[in-house]
């Protein structure tokens, strides 16, 4: 058993789990899913006290200022990335798993769309198929949706106005970075650096801010599975989730250098 029992929003098919269904299939899902999606109730079992742990987790955003270093940028991009993270801090002050949720709903778009513009160059001719670069960013997508998986455990996204906010976000920050990449895939990596750089500051001041509680706080399943049975509290767990984060921000730099 889960000891948080947060409910997990997966799509699987019947007939054959290893594809999805047709799109109307996640439509009617989706709606009634929105509709009666299952409130989060109090109660005095083990997953009710974690869960009134997880409430009690603290993140100052002006301590993640006061830590980070923006590197160097175009104009633009600087004043983009201010006010998205400023909105970021005002919607999220109380709500760290919240806000990490919507990060990491937001951190694998990068990943994605620069797939998808390598991928058309390929077939186009105009990028080898054989080139090591796409099959890293898959890497990279992969590792932050196992991150978005241990958020949703943990209780991120139980609201209706973080999915809507999140995934409408997600698609158009998708959208802008098509364009962006094809224009300057060196701007579109150092934008994605930036975005890690603000991902390891708040993983690494959260942990600082509530290293006690996190110490004894168990692991989600979905946790066990990814980091393995060695880890077994929720701080060794966001410190291996901001060194993937840290692991990123150097890929991207190596990029936008």
């Amino acid at each position: 058993m889960d000891p948080y029992g947060f409910t997990r929003r997966i799509q699987i098919s019947r007939s054959n789990p290893q594809i999805p269904r047709p799109v109307t299939h996640f439509i009617r899902k989706a709606i009634h899913t929105e509709l009666k999606f299952p409130k989060v109730k109090k109660n005095k079992s083990i997953q009710g006290k974690n869960r009134a742990k997880l409430a009690r987790l603290e993140l100052d955003y002006n301590k993640i200022w006061k830590r980070e270093k923006v590197p160097e940028c175009p104009k633009p991009l600087l004043y983009t990335y201010y006010a998205l993270c400023g909105c970021i801090d005002i919607l999220y002050e109380d709500n760290p798993i919240d806000r990490f949720w919507f990060l990491e709903t937001i951190a694998r778009m990068p990943y994605f769309s620069y797939v998808s513009i390598l991928h058309f160059y390929e077939t186009m001719g105009w990028w080898s198929i054989d080139d090591k670069l796409r099959e890293e960013h898959n890497r990279e997508d992969m590792v932050e949706g196992k991150h978005l998986l241990i958020m949703e455990s943990l209780g991120g996204g139980s609201r209706w106005r973080d999915r809507f906010l999140a995934r409408h976000t997600a698609i158009a920050y998708y959208t802008m970075l098509l364009v962006l990449y094809m224009v300057s895939p060196r701007t579109a990596y150092k934008s994605s650096e930036m975005l890690e750089l603000h991902a390891v500051a708040t993983y690494t001041e959260f942990l600082e801010q509530n290293k006690e509680l996190l110490e004894e706080l168990p692991i989600p399943i979905v946790g066990q599975r990814v980091y393995g049975p060695s880890v077994y509290n929720l701080y060794q767990v966001f410190w291996l989730i901001a060194g993937d984060e840290r692991k990123h921000a150097t890929s991207m730099s190596k990029l936008s250098s």
